[in-house]
């Protein structure tokens, strides 16, 4: 299995939307490197977690994530 670390700056605050069923979907901008464009993750986190998370993790924090890498494909309705 398969497994990423995240170790940058927050660059806005977490985001939380309702995914149903006792969890979240969670969206973060995380920078790396000072001066470089910030890097977008989503995720999903149970709601106990999440609520304390978003409270806590606020823009400019220090952090460390990790995780499961999944991918999921996206189709252009347009094309």
């Amino acid at each position: 299995m398969e497994q990423i670390n995240i170790i940058g700056r927050l660059t806005r605050d977490i985001e939380l939307k309702d995914a149903h069923g006792g969890f979240y979907v969670v969206s973060i901008a995380v920078n790396k490197k000072k001066d470089t464009a910030p890097v977008f993750y989503n995720g999903i986190i149970n709601r106990d977690y999440g609520n304390k998370i978003a409270q806590y993790m606020t823009k400019g924090l220090q952090i460390f994530i990790t995780g499961v890498p999944s991918i999921n494909a996206w189709v252009d309705k347009a094309t």
